[in-house]
């Protein structure tokens, strides 16, 4: 997506009000409708943006205002939906014993001023391995069906209209060494809020919280979204946060520069203090990523990281933990590492020969 200054102000306007319940300016001449919402779409907040719209004198032409809205009101279906659908699995959980920890998105929504204006793909929720087959057979009982199981770092489950829920035995894939080590217990810091279910503290949900959006950002990039969830959490428990702990943590995980570059961006969009100085090059990578990052950044990323060289190397031959989460018979048959990266790169071939002739393409101009 092209950047706009203009546009990129006036949106992100536009999200200050919804949150802020501020009466929004009137949209600039210079700029559309259709290049806002576009731009509201790339970064997942276009539900967020329509509490602002709706109050504008001027309104957007009735096609596009009607599919806006349409939007919101679809967010406001998969909200009650996703709300009652975790109130029934905690309680399913906790009834039968079964250790839980309810995960970011769940808990953000909390700090909107309307939980559907936080767009949520899916729920989370960590358990303990030996528990894993325990939980599919009592999420099928819930009606879900099972998408992934045991491949790697969570199993996936699905149920219409709107349901994806992910059931982490891990906070981190092992594949992110920077992060991994530090959560590999996720049980370490959690304290039991009632029978069988779990939670942070604030200062480790946030260092959760802020390390999920640093990871993003590290690898494909992360988006508004992401600033929003970091503004509202920080600017709602600023004074409970325990600072001197949060740095120390912070510097063990190294991604202090990407935590206090947060602080300054969010200052200055939902502070409306755009005299404040922020890091150019990281603001546009967030306004370039949209909600999950592209994956131009994702290999940019890679190759800056660890050279050209290395990074085909890591194409062509990935490495053991990778290739085992990829196929978890590796676990049990790690000499067939080799014949795995011939099946890889055939699969690779057949199914994903544009993806590949994209990431060469980038691969070659960076």
């Amino acid at each position: 997506m092209e950047y706009d200054k203009n546009t990129f102000h006036y949106l992100i306007h536009l999200v200050f009000c919804a949150i802020s319940g501020k009466q929004p300016n009137e949209k600039p001449e210079n700029i559309s409708f259709h290049q806002i919402f576009e731009a509201a779409q790339f970064h997942k907040i276009a539900n967020t943006v329509f509490y602002s719209i709706e109050k504008l004198k001027f309104k957007p032409n009735i096609p596009l205002y009607n599919t806006w809205k349409y939007i919101r009101d679809e967010s406001i279906a998969r909200d009650i939906i996703q709300h009652n659908e975790y109130t029934i699995i905690i309680k399913a959980f906790t009834k039968e014993k079964i250790r839980v920890l309810p995960l970011k998105g769940i808990l953000l929504k909390t700090l909107y001023p309307k939980s559907d204006m936080r767009y949520m793909s899916d729920l989370d929720f960590l358990i303990l391995e030996k528990d894993s087959h325990k939980v599919k057979l009592l999420m099928e009982s819930l009606g879900y069906s099972c998408e992934s199981f045991l491949k790697n770092n969570h199993d996936v489950y699905f149920k219409k209209p709107y349901m994806n829920v992910e059931i982490h035995r891990e906070l981190i894939e092992n594949t992110y060494t920077r992060f991994y080590d530090y959560f590999k217990d996720g049980w370490k810091n959690s304290i039991e809020k009632s029978p069988y279910l779990y939670m942070y503290n604030i200062n480790d949900t946030f260092i959760f919280i802020m390390s999920h959006i640093a990871k993003h950002f590290l690898n494909a990039g992360t988006g508004i979204r992401s600033v929003i969830d970091f503004y509202l959490f920080y600017s709602t428990y600023k004074i409970d946060l325990n600072m001197d702990y949060l740095n120390n943590e912070f510097i063990k995980l190294n991604i202090s520069d990407i935590f206090y570059n947060f602080i300054e961006i969010s200052e200055k969009w939902f502070n409306n203090n755009y005299n404040i100085t922020v890091n150019q090059e990281f603001e546009k990578r967030i306004i370039y990523s949209g909600i999950y990052g592209t994956f131009e950044n994702k290999i940019k990323s890679h190759i800056k990281n660890s050279g050209k060289k290395n990074y085909l190397i890591s194409r062509i031959f990935p490495p053991y933990l990778f290739m085992s989460n990829q196929y978890p018979l590796l676990k049990k048959l790690p000499l067939f590492l080799p014949l795995f990266w011939i099946i890889r790169l055939i699969k690779f071939l057949i199914f994903k020969r544009d993806k590949l002739k994209n990431e060469l393409n980038i691969f070659y101009h960076y």
